[in-house]
């Protein structure tokens, strides 16, 4: 296992504990936001219609100097970038170049007074979840971040995405939760967390080590 299959290992884990205990996605988000120094990562709720109304569902500690609040408030409405959320497939990670309009953002009221002040110029996001009432977003903003590194924290993205709708077809028996899981290939413990998520989750024990045969 390499450098970045232990972040991601890691990051999938606290996502799984996250899903069972709101909060911790503030340590899932402030662990993201450290892969990708100068960054603040957030998860929110949105109205699938408006796109507006969001919730505040986790942030990262750099969040704590009130922007979110006025994100809330006024900025929430002004985002250039939400309109273009349903123009990407369902788990895509869309970076802030691809967004309708990007030409346009330095001249918004949105980048120039909520974006820059913080010291960010860019972002990237994808939807964990999508359903007739809400939209979960994952959003990543940035400012003065290597174009490669953006790139390798997008590859990580684009695996995270996948996993809260994760449902695996499952074959094999394990003695995890003395459930049905999946082993089919997957050997990372982090994989079968969900499935022992989805039952009572006091009466499993937390793998330790990786799945073997």
């Amino acid at each position: 296992m390499d450098a970045n299959d232990r972040i991601f290992v890691d990051l999938l884990e606290h996502l799984y504990a996250a899903a069972v205990d709101p909060g911790g996605w503030a340590t899932f988000l402030d662990h993201l936001a450290k892969v990708q120094p100068g960054s603040g990562a957030t998860v929110y709720l949105l109205d699938p219609q408006s796109l507006q109304h969001p919730l505040v569902v986790g942030d990262s500690a750099w969040t704590a100097s009130g922007f979110i609040g006025s994100y809330i408030a006024h900025y929430g409405a002004l985002n250039p970038w939400l309109p273009s959320i349903n123009a990407f497939p369902r788990q895509y990670v869309s970076t802030s170049p691809e967004y309708r309009g990007a030409e346009n953002l330095p001249r918004t009221e949105f980048f120039n007074d909520w974006l820059r002040p913080q010291g960010l110029d860019g972002g990237m996001g994808t939807v964990l979840s999508y359903d007739a009432n809400r939209i979960m977003i994952l959003s990543l903003l940035y400012g003065g971040v290597p174009p490669e590194t953006v790139g390798q924290t997008r590859a990580l993205l684009a695996r995270l995405a996948p996993m809260p709708n994760a449902s695996p077809n499952c074959i094999a028996r394990s003695t995890v939760c003395g459930r049905p899981t999946c082993r089919h290939q997957m050997r990372w413990t982090a994989y079968l967390l969900p499935l022992c998520l989805s039952g009572e989750t006091d009466a499993c024990e937390r793998p330790t080590a990786l799945l073997t045969d």
